[in-house]
């Protein structure tokens, strides 16, 4: 075999690796049962590639051990000092969270001195789901996404945000993406609708946010389906029917130039005339 032969035989090789992982035996490295990923055609909703994928977590030079006697913890009070507080090991919840580094690490700060805090503006049940995923970051699955309910994992999104943990953020994103757009029920306009707490959860901050674009996506997909839309839609939080309306302006601007007007016929806009 020529040296160029044998560049293109490892440069096909090296195509045929991207597609699908190996390992150093040379075998499909993916999990037993896992299918290749199915072409998606242009227009199609795909839960795994809407968003940016989950990055996996990097190798940090210093892993966390447990191996030495006598570790640190912090308690973490939800509500009130009175409350039972959540403990855990410093080393732990510093690796993930900047924000809890600064907290505890520093003498400027009364946490870092007293090695506790008081969170006033999270629930017992996001902080329960985070405290789970520092220690078994694989708890949060794809198959538990309607389980958990979509107001506890926006909630559990928004607080990673403000925690500064994006990998958080992005699993948190991929079950959200799951359970709305997978969920085959028609939507209501009850209070207590999953999805309407979702989006009051989502338009309650005032920045944008990557929670009220997929609530855009959401409604556009639904609305059509719906039959009193103008009374549900007064009942939309601030700013959704303003940011559905600039999304379906920019994917009409999108269109190509036959399809972006509807046909105009001047005597449908005629009133009836008495003979």
């Amino acid at each position: 075999m020529s040296s160029a032969e044998a560049a293109r035989h490892q440069d096909q090789r090296g195509q045929t690796a991207a597609k699908c992982p190996q390992n150093a035996n040379g075998r499909d490295s993916r999990p037993q049962g896992t299918a290749p990923a199915a072409r998606q055609l242009p227009g199609e909703y795909n839960a795994d590639t809407l968003f940016v994928p989950i990055p996996k977590r990097k190798k940090k030079k210093n892993p966390l051990d447990f191996s030495k006697p006598n570790p640190e913890f912090v308690n973490i009070f939800i509500g009130s000092f009175n409350s039972q507080p959540f403990k855990i090991h410093l080393d732990v919840i510093i690796a993930y969270s900047p924000y809890f580094k600064t907290a505890f690490t520093s003498n400027e700060f009364e946490e870092g001195r007293s090695k506790s805090m008081r969170l006033k503006d999270v629930d017992e049940k996001v902080f329960g789901l985070f405290n789970n995923w520092l220690y078994k970051p694989n708890c949060l699955r794809a198959e538990d996404a309607t389980e958990l309910g979509l107001l506890l994992v926006a909630k559990l999104w928004t607080a990673a945000g403000k925690w500064r943990i994006p990998c958080l953020q992005n699993q948190c994103m991929s079950l959200l993406a799951r359970a709305i757009f997978k969920d085959p029920k028609p939507p209501t306009q009850t209070s207590d609708n999953a999805l309407n707490q979702f989006l009051v959860h989502a338009y309650s901050a005032k920045e944008e946010t990557q929670l009220k674009k997929l609530a855009v996506q959401k409604m556009i997909r639904v609305l059509p389906s719906v039959i009193s839309l103008k009374d549900w839609a007064a009942e939309f939080p601030n700013g959704l029917m303003i940011d559905i309306s600039e999304a379906l302006m920019k994917h009409h601007q999108s269109l190509p130039g036959g399809l972006r007007n509807p046909p105009f016929v001047v005597k449908d806009y005629m009133l009836p005339e008495e003979e």
